[in-house]
């Protein structure tokens, strides 16, 4: 679980160093896997809260906030959003390897997000959470 918080923080610290000058141009930008890791990531963590906030919402607040945050940094929702982030542009030929630091810190990202839901799938038990 502490693994998952971890690379959940680190996604969108890729994206702001990522928008820091001097930078790519967007169609480079866009070709890097790790910076195509992170706003997967991103949106499927919003995506996550959202959906866990509705709930939260209708069930009338029973529970406890802090629980709905742990469940966010889910790795089989965001090891989901890496995989098509990066099948789609390796088919189409448009992938371009990590040339810079900010681009090989989002592959680590990328990375860790794909091996934690190789874990999460082997052993849904594993990992629990509160």
């Amino acid at each position: 679980m502490f693994l998952e918080m971890v690379a959940c923080s680190w996604a969108p610290a890729v994206l702001i160093l990522r928008s820091a000058r001097p930078r790519p141009p967007l169609r480079e930008v866009c070709r890097q896997p790790g910076t195509v890791a992170c706003p997967a990531v991103v949106l499927a963590s919003i995506d996550r809260f959202v959906d866990d906030a509705h709930v939260f919402i209708v069930n009338e607040f029973q529970g406890y906030f802090p629980v709905l945050l742990v469940h966010m940094a889910d790795a089989r929702a965001f090891g989901g959003a890496v995989a098509p982030a990066w099948i789609l542009p390796a088919a189409a030929g448009r992938w371009e390897s990590a040339t810079d630091r900010v681009d090989r810190l989002g592959l680590a990202v990328g990375i860790s997000w794909m091996a934690l839901y190789a874990a999460r799938v082997a052993r849904p038990d594993a990992i629990r959470f509160c």
